[in-house]
């Protein structure tokens, strides 16, 4: 029979000019063999199974091992089967692997990334504005 076990791989981030970002994906390992492939999403290649050494590019990652279900399975299986294109804002590797993982598409990192830029745009809109009396 073969074991298999579920991970959320995590690599560190990417140096300039592609940015500074953290690559995400779920990594499968057979248990009887050491194999280990991820199912991940880039823009030139979109979701994907490919190997550790291609997801890791030479860089640290961390693995997350998740509860081996069914429900993880099906939608491992659904991801693999039916691969969808990279899109930065609505499919890139976050919403990827936390569809798969936790069985809902979303990306936190650009969530941080949009208050970021809205708290930016506010300060510097309002910055230098003096209150004056009527």
């Amino acid at each position: 029979m073969r074991r298999i076990k579920f991970f959320k791989v995590y690599r560190a981030p990417l140096e300039l000019p592609d940015g500074p970002m953290i690559h995400f994906g779920i990594a499968v390992v057979d248990q009887n063999t050491g194999e280990t492939w991820v199912l991940h999403n880039t823009p030139a290649k979109n979701e994907h199974v490919g190997s550790i050494d291609e997801f890791a590019a030479d860089r640290p990652f961390r693995w997350e091992e998740l509860a081996d279900t069914t429900e993880l399975r099906q939608r491992f299986v659904a991801a693999c089967s039916n691969p969808k294109l990279y899109d930065l804002l609505a499919n890139n590797c976050q919403h990827t692997a936390n569809r798969v993982a936790e069985g809902v598409s979303w990306s936190p990192g650009l969530w941080v990334a949009g208050i970021l830029i809205v708290g930016v745009f506010a300060f510097a809109t309002t910055r230098g504005r003096q209150c004056q009396a009527v």
